[in-house]
C-alpha cells in the first residue's frame, strides 16, 4: 500500500457485524481503523474488538489496493 489512504468505506453491514461490542469497544475500532489508513500500520484494539479488527483491516486494504490499481491503469491508459 503506498501512501495514506483519503478516506474509508463504513458498510452499513458493520451494524451487525460489531452489534455485540459496545459503543467505547465501536468507537476504539473505527479509531483503529482510521490509524491504519493514515499510517498504514497495524495497531490492533485492545478489547472484543480486536476480534472483529483483522477482517475490517484486510477489506480496506484490498479497497486501497484495488483504487491503487484502477489510478494506475488509468495513469498507463493516459500516456498511450
Amino acid at each position: 500500500m503506498s501512501g495514506e489512504i483519503r478516506y474509508i468505506r463504513i458498510y452499513t453491514s458493520w451494524k451487525e457485524e460489531t452489534a455485540k461490542l459496545t459503543s467505547a469497544e465501536k468507537g476504539r475500532l473505527i479509531d483503529s481503523l482510521i490509524d491504519y489508513a493514515i499510517t498504514g500500520k497495524e495497531k490492533e484494539p485492545e478489547g472484543n474488538e480486536r476480534f472483529i479488527y483483522p477482517g475490517l483491516m484486510q477489506r480496506i486494504r484490498r479497497e486501497a489496493e484495488t483504487h491503487e490499481r484502477k489510478k494506475q491503469q488509468r495513469r498507463e491508459e493516459r500516456e498511450k
